[in-house]
């Protein structure tokens, strides 16, 4: 009579290669998965400078500057509705505005350009 089944080493051999192949595959999907969330933040920061640069141009006049550079807080954008956000990660900062020479905006997360915020 023959049995029919798995020996228990047979399904040792199996559970230690699904283990293996779970020790090379998780590092890379999580990887992935980083790689993700940064491509978000790097999305919304695209969306809060070109937010920012629409605020520039609609209040150049209004907004203290120091040699062409802008100070804008994210929560100004907010409350003057140019953006929504419901993500907390951005709200504290401030986006530097500079007008180059050829008057094109360069863009960065400043929070040391907070004493020159428009008042």
């Amino acid at each position: 009579m023959k049995n029919k089944g798995f020996t228990l080493i047979e399904v040792l051999a199996v559970i230690t290669m699904l283990g293996l192949l779970a020790l090379v595959v998780t590092p890379l999907v999580l990887e992935q998965q980083d790689k993700k969330e940064k491509e978000l933040t790097s999305a919304q920061k695209q969306v809060l400078f070109s937010d920012a640069g629409s605020y520039v141009r609609d209040h150049s006049k209004y907004i203290i500057k120091s040699e062409n550079v802008f100070c804008i807080t994210v929560n100004t954008l907010i409350e003057e509705d140019y953006i929504s956000m419901d993500d907390d990660e951005f709200k504290d900062n401030t986006i530097k505005v500079t007008v180059d020479e050829n008057e094109n905006f360069v863009y960065s997360i400043d929070n040391k350009c907070s004493e020159n915020i428009e008042s």
